[in-house]
């Protein structure tokens, strides 16, 4: 469980090593089960949505924030991921935009490279003695 493992940083190196509680064992490489339960934090945080996080108030009991509305409850927020006609259409066109931008640096980019491929040829030609 990821509860029995503690964080703590070496003062020699300023590293992280983690210390389990239980078994007394110590580690310099992050334990898995922080690593399964960062994993299942950062997806609830996906099923979220942007505006929701998770938090811990002073007692160490979680509870959930809106960033935007700044709404805060004990229970897990309904979130709706349907989207709208109006947001799909103005993320497509934003979708659009930077595919045009790209485009336009793709662009801008190969002409750049002939222009420094003809140089270099000029210049090569230019160096050359005329005998």
């Amino acid at each position: 469980m990821a509860k029995e493992w503690q964080v703590h940083e070496d003062e020699a190196s300023g590293a992280n090593y983690y210390f389990n509680t239980v078994s007394d064992e110590t580690t310099w490489e992050r334990p898995e089960a922080i690593k399964k339960m960062d994993e299942a934090v950062e997806e609830r945080n996906e099923m979220l949505g942007l505006d929701w996080s998770e938090a811990q108030d002073e007692e160490g009991n979680y509870f959930f924030y809106n960033s935007k509305t700044q709404e805060s409850t004990w229970e897990p927020p309904k979130v709706d991921f349907r989207v709208s006609k109006e947001e799909k259409a103005r993320l497509a066109k934003e979708a659009a935009k930077e595919a045009e931008k790209a485009e336009r640096r793709a662009q801008k980019a190969a002409a750049q490279a002939a222009k420094r491929k003809f140089l270099c040829f000029f210049v090569s030609w230019c160096a050359t003695p005329l005998y």
